[in-house]
């Protein structure tokens, strides 16, 4: 798969105002597009350099050296995954040794729509049908609670094999571009390439309706309804029913 091939699977549909973000390691550097092709051609120049793209899209260009940050994304591809392979790049971590490992955190009722071998580990992609757009700062607040479910259930489903999880579920995540390398041993560069491609899009609701059936909590509902029924009795007065 090409760079712009990859490019185009996420962003073909977004609406032509919003940014793709294209971030490069070396300098640390923000790169804005507002059309894919033009993402393409630059990708195409930083080939020997580690090249990721932005998981959301921004409403502006930021400029070189900010990124936009997760409060004011203003839609998604998708679902992500990052799944670290054990390796002299993560330390002495506890995480699976293989990739046919790392895929059984994976939710076997959901299949990713990419998996993207990225060197030391596996970036897997749920896309969804097209670009989600935010209407409103709550839409994005509710998804943002979404999406952090949906890191705790790969956290929890990595845990019961006794490996480590990091919950990379901030809406300003980056993940590595197929067709390009992983530079972080200058010495050994790994080659970034897709692992699998499969038709599966995915509904907001999929997800939803996946992290219920698993019993995934949504911690700030979970608070909102425990302040609301402290407010509500906080002026009653306590009473004891001796009949009870």
């Amino acid at each position: 798969m090409t760079p712009a091939s990859f490019l185009e699977l996420l962003w073909a549909e977004k609406p032509d105002p919003l940014y793709i973000l294209i971030w490069v390691r070396q300098g640390k550097t923000s790169h804005w597009f507002q059309d894919v092709r033009s993402a393409d051609e630059f990708v195409r120049h930083e080939l020997g350099r580690d090249v990721y793209v932005g998981v959301g899209l921004s409403p502006s260009d930021r400029g070189e050296v900010n990124r936009c940050v997760s409060g004011e994304i203003a839609g998604l591809a998708g679902m992500w995954a990052d799944l670290d392979l054990k390796s002299e790049a993560h330390g002495g971590k506890a995480l699976p040794a293989t990739i046919s490992d790392a895929l059984k955190i994976l939710p076997p009722s959901m299949p990713p729509s990419l998996l993207i071998l990225t060197g030391n580990g596996v970036h897997a992609w749920w896309l969804f049908k097209e670009p989600y757009i935010f209407d409103s700062d709550e839409e994005r607040k509710d998804v943002i609670r979404l999406v952090s479910r949906w890191h705790t259930m790969l956290r929890l489903r990595s845990a019961a094999h006794g490996w480590a999880y990091d919950c990379l579920s901030d809406l300003a995540r980056l993940l590595r571009v197929p067709n390009t390398k992983n530079y972080k041993d200058p010495a050994n560069p790994k080659e970034v390439t897709v692992l699998s491609q499969a038709e599966h899009r995915y509904n907001l609701q999929d997800f939803e309706e996946l992290l219920d059936e698993a019993g995934i909590p949504d911690k700030e509902a979970e608070e909102k309804g425990a302040r609301a029924w402290a407010e509500r009795f906080a002026d009653t007065p306590l009473s004891i029913n001796r009949d009870a």
